[in-house]
C-alpha cells in the first residue's frame, strides 16, 4: 500500500483519544499513548515546536485538521471544511485559554477590515489559528512522508 498524506491524516485521526485530568475531571483529547513517535513530532511541530506548550486548543485543532485531511483526497478541500466555532461560549473560552491568542484578533484585523461585531471578529481570529495549524500539520506530514518513502 503507498502511503499518502490522506492515509496518514487517517490513521493520526484515528490514535485521538479523550482523557480525564484527575485535578480537576476536565476531558480533553490527545494521542493514545501508543500512538507512534511520527504522531507527537506532528503535535509538536503544529505547537510551533517549542514556541508553544502542549495546549488543549491546538490538539483540537489538529485533530480536525487531520480529520479534514482523512476525509479529502486534497489538501485544499480539506482545509476548506474547516471552520471556526460557532458558540460564544467555546470562542470566548479559545480566547482565554492563552493570552496571546489576542494576537489573532490584531492579525483578524489587519487582514480582514472592519467586522459587523465581536462575535465575527473572534471567529475570524479562531479561523486564522485553525489555518495556521491547519498548515502546520499538512507541513510535518509531508515531511513524514519523505521519511517513509526514503525507507522503503
Amino acid at each position: 500500500m503507498t502511503t499518502t498524506l490522506q492515509s496518514l491524516a487517517t490513521a493520526m485521526s484515528l490514535a485521538f483519544e479523550t482523557a480525564t485530568r484527575i485535578s480537576s475531571g476536565e476531558t480533553f483529547r490527545k494521542l493514545r499513548d501508543t500512538a507512534p513517535e511520527w504522531m507527537t513530532t506532528v503535535c509538536r511541530l503544529a505547537h510551533d515546536d517549542a514556541r508553544l506548550l502542549p495546549d488543549d486548543w491546538r490538539y483540537t485543532f489538529i485533530e480536525q485538521s487531520v480529520d479534514a485531511l482523512a476525509g479529502h483526497e486534497n489538501a485544499d478541500e480539506a482545509r476548506f471544511s474547516l471552520e471556526p466555532d460557532v458558540y460564544t461560549s467555546e470562542l470566548t473560552a479559545w480566547l482565554h485559554s492563552l493570552n496571546s491568542r489576542v494576537y489573532f484578533l490584531g492579525e483578524a484585523l489587519e487582514e480582514y477590515g472592519a467586522f459587523r461585531d465581536g462575535f465575527q471578529l473572534l471567529a475570524a481570529a479562531q479561523m486564522i489559528e485553525k489555518e495556521e495549524v491547519f498548515y502546520q500539520v499538512v507541513a510535518a506530514l509531508h515531511d513524514v512522508l519523505a521519511i517513509f518513502e526514503k525507507q522503503s
